[in-house]
């Protein structure tokens, strides 16, 4: 680990992404990585500040002190970042309340955009689009959430249509996880 961090205090953008996709697969075995983690949460690099949560969100509730930081970025302007916020706060302290209205928005989102694409909306100009990648996230989170995001489930149904495989299948399971019995 000390020489992980090293690497990740004075190597170069792909050198500390790489780094730290090490410490994403470590999981809660990367909790020696967390004080880095949550120093980078403070980046004005969105990416660098995505990265942190994104192994913050693998480390889990051993992450903790995280929360308050994460909880202000969950107002972010860029949307990954919201996400991967979000994803963080649920999997480190299941905080139902400030995760939810994360992961409807974007979904909602999503589904102004898809309705506008396949001309199912009086609205014919696109919004803006996120990527796949973010609305997989705002599902499976929501998936993980259970019943307690069953208001997603109309928005969910919409993702089901989509014209990507990924995006049905995190649909599909977040679906299920959410309708399934308690």
């Amino acid at each position: 680990m000390p020489v992980l961090l090293e690497i990740y205090h004075d190597g170069n953008s792909q050198q500390k992404e790489n780094t730290v996709r090490v410490f994403t697969n470590w999981g809660s075995n990367a909790v020696m990585a967390y004080s880095v983690l949550v120093e980078d949460l403070n980046s004005t690099n969105v990416g660098t500040a995505d990265r942190a949560a994104q192994a913050l969100v693998r480390i889990g509730p051993l992450a903790a002190a995280a929360i308050p930081r994460l909880t202000e970025l969950i107002h972010d302007k860029n949307a990954r970042l919201r996400v991967r916020a979000a994803q963080a706060i649920w999997r480190i302290g299941r905080q139902t309340n400030a995760v939810l209205p994360v992961m409807m928005s974007e979904m909602e989102h999503y589904s102004i955009v898809f309705q506008r694409e396949h001309n199912l909306s009086k609205y014919p100009t696109k919004l803006y689009d996120h990527g796949n990648s973010i609305q997989q996230a705002a599902a499976e989170a929501l998936g993980e959430i259970g019943p307690a995001a069953s208001n997603a489930v109309p928005l969910l149904k919409v993702m089901l249509q989509s014209d990507s495989d990924d995006q049905k299948q995190a649909a599909a399971d977040a679906l299920k996880r959410i309708q399934s019995a308690p």
